[in-house]
């Protein structure tokens, strides 16, 4: 509220791609797929990490031809983003950081090193890094897991539905 009037933005859907198969977790995808398809009622596409590694990014491979990263809002590495540089190679994770530099947001962190959960237990669940126009947003555990608790499935769909407007 600002002097006593509500200011109210629209935000735009966004255009979401979440990366399936190894090394991705294939369990936390279908826990996202879930989320994001019968409770959200978000459309998300699923791009095969299989079909990726035939191609270079900034393309990605779908079910049927193929989809530039441009293309889309937000992309979504279930289980963390670890092993980034073997799956993408140098020229492809540069790719990824200019999209995100451009205005991408990047979900992952699902993952964490047994030291930085270590040096992070008690005080960080989430977090979101500003990479120039982008962000990457860290999550250090399956917000899904199971779907057994609804509250940390917040924390997921705000990432991906209010980060880019913001």
């Amino acid at each position: 509220m600002e002097n006593g009037e509500w200011r109210i933005y629209p935000i735009k859907q966004p255009k979401v791609a979440l990366m399936v198969e190894p090394p991705f977790s294939t369990y936390t995808c279908g826990q996202l797929y879930f989320l994001f398809d019968q409770v959200t009622e978000l459309p998300v596409e699923r791009i095969r990490t299989s079909i990726l590694k035939q191609i270079a990014i900034p393309k990605f491979g779908q079910r049927y031809g193929s989809a530039d990263l441009k293309d889309y809002d937000v992309l979504i590495l279930p289980g963390g983003g670890q092993h980034l540089q073997k799956l993408f190679g140098k020229t492809g994770t540069t790719a990824l950081k200019t999209w995100v530099n451009n205005d991408g947001v990047l979900v992952a962190s699902g993952y964490s090193a047994q030291d930085n959960l270590d040096r992070l237990a008690g005080n960080v669940f989430a977090g979101v890094q500003p990479i120039g126009k982008g962000k990457v947003v860290f999550l250090l555990d399956n917000t899904q897991y199971r779907m057994f608790w609804r509250g940390p499935s917040r924390m997921m769909q705000n990432a991906v539905m209010l980060l880019k407007g913001m």
